[in-house]
């Protein structure tokens, strides 16, 4: 079925798939946007040499219709065709020239320009190298947090998949790292804040950690899919896509390398500890949104190669070859989520309490505090059960925590 449009009032909307909420055509105009930039960034975007417009817009239009965020109009492009309710939505000028996917760019003026300022700067401060070589990759990865997280926010009523978990073998004990559970316990708190629901898929290793992490957030209702290492996740793909989930993000989460096993910062291979929740990441259902500090973690495959291999001390070997739609690197991949939650707090207003009730630094150390009690987790660096994350106690992440609030909420930083 496509779409079909009524009148209600003086308003145009747009008659979705069946069960899907009517959207206006602002809403479908943001809808389409996101999904344009994120199928220009996979083809090249429009001034890749050959690109072809009309098969972007295609793609575009199929995507969406697969997907069932929305149905923008017959995939065909006679009659109705492309866009044809979007454009009804813009002015005259607008519908002259093609749909600028990257609106509110640094060229812009106006509140979004604004906005895009703020964002680069909360991810300024999360892009600080902690000696992992990682300045590179961050060049390579700039604005990938405003484009993360605008295209999240134009996302009317997403439902989010969150995957974690990265475990520790040589660790005092054996356990989950702190690191990855404890950012995935606070966006899932602010999600949830905000109505938006999510569910977290873990190894089976790493579950007992995660679980206490959510419990803490406040998070308890959140479900957890746990896969064992040898343990096929037809079963969770298909069960996120009956759950309606169109948004993956992955926080901390060992990836494969170019020889298909994943490896912690020394190099070691942790098949053996590791779920294949890459294939989940990967599953081509829903946008993915990638958060990572080391080069190893999934999303990095959206940086090329050498930068990994030249720069990241055992990056040849560890350089997880995954990709995301949207990569966010940070010197602590738990500094992603505060910078997440912040940027949303500006692109979504009705989402701003929600989100800043996840940048509490009371509430970052108490979930520390429990999952280093009962989780039990370990330091990823100094392998020991303590309340630090990456040998850093969280005094230091207190501090980021403060910087990319302060960017979200000061009036001398707008």
């Amino acid at each position: 079925m496509h779409t079909s449009w009524k009148r209600v009032g003086n308003d145009r909307k747009i008659k979705c798939l069946p069960g899907r909420q009517e959207r206006s055509p602002i809403v479908m105009a943001r809808l389409v946007r996101a999904t344009y930039s994120s199928t220009c960034a996979a083809t090249g975007g429009p001034d890749k040499p050959g690109h072809d417009e009309r098969e972007t817009q295609r793609r575009t239009v199929s995507e969406m219709c697969a997907s069932r965020r929305a149905c923008p109009g017959h995939p065909r492009f006679g009659g109705g065709g492309w866009m044809a309710g979007t454009r009804l939505a813009m002015t005259e000028r607008e519908r002259s020239r093609p749909l600028d996917p990257f609106p509110g760019s640094p060229h812009a003026h106006g509140p979004a320009s604004g906005t895009r300022t703020r964002i680069d700067r909360i991810e300024a401060v999360i892009h600080r190298d902690v000696g992992r070589g990682m300045a590179p990759v961050f060049q390579a990865a700039r604005g990938g947090l405003w484009r993360a997280a605008r295209a999240l926010a134009a996302a009317e009523a997403p439902r989010i998949g969150l995957i974690t978990g990265f475990f520790v073998p040589g660790g005092d004990p054996p356990a989950a790292e702190t690191d990855g559970p404890a950012g995935a316990a606070l966006l899932v708190r602010g999600f949830a804040g905000a109505g938006v629901r999510c569910r977290l898929a873990t190894d089976a290793a790493c579950e007992s950690a995660c679980r206490v992490a959510l419990d803490q957030a406040g998070a308890e209702a959140t479900p957890i899919d746990a896969v064992a290492p040898e343990e096929p996740v037809d079963a969770v793909i298909e069960r996120w896509r009956q759950d309606g989930i169109d948004w993956v993000i992955a926080i901390e989460r060992c990836g494969p390398g170019a020889d298909g096993r994943p490896r912690n910062m020394r190099g070691t291979d942790i098949s053996a500890h590791t779920a294949p929740l890459d294939r989940l990441f990967s599953a081509a259902l829903w946008q993915t949104i990638a958060i990572g500090d080391g080069g190893n973690e999934l999303g990095m495959g959206s940086v090329p190669r050498p930068v990994i291999a030249d720069n990241v001390p055992v990056g040849e070997a560890i350089g997880c070859v995954v990709p995301a739609d949207h990569l966010i690197a940070a010197g602590v991949s738990h500094w992603g989520a505060y910078a997440v939650l912040a940027a949303l707090a500006l692109l979504r207003p009705d989402w701003a309490a929600a989100m800043l009730a996840g940048l509490d630094p009371d509430l970052d150390s108490a979930v520390i505090d429990a999952m280093v009690r009962d989780g039990p987790v370990v330091d990823g660096v100094t392998l020991r059960r303590e309340q630090t994350i990456d040998a850093m106690d969280m005094a230091v992440h207190r501090e980021v925590m403060a910087a990319v609030r302060s960017v979200c909420v000061s009036p001398n930083n707008r």
